[in-house]
């Protein structure tokens, strides 16, 4: 059950759109073909609280490293549905 619920906590840090300020500040190097790389290092369960870490990459299109940096992701389940609670990234340039 467990390692279920970590898989699906995996695919949902990959499906999330970008939304609000981190979709503006990527925008234009998306625009020109740059690319968004995001690796999810581990994932904690803890019933109804469930956090994954991981790191992120930004390459110019023309393979350029642009930036990276981490992130950690808080879920909760709300019924039987896992909701992001909290998510902060950060620049580590």
């Amino acid at each position: 059950m467990t390692r279920r619920i970590l898989l699906g906590l995996a695919a949902l840090v990959f499906a999330m759109p970008m939304t609000g300020a981190a979709q503006a500040l990527f925008a234009e190097q998306l625009k020109q073909g740059g690319t968004n790389t995001v690796t999810t290092g581990e994932t904690l369960d803890g019933g109804k609280i469930a956090v994954a870490t991981g790191g992120w990459v930004a390459t110019g299109a023309d393979g350029k490293h642009l930036d990276h940096g981490s992130y950690v992701t808080v879920y909760k389940k709300v019924g039987s549905t896992w909701m992001i609670y909290l998510d902060t990234w950060n620049s580590s340039m």
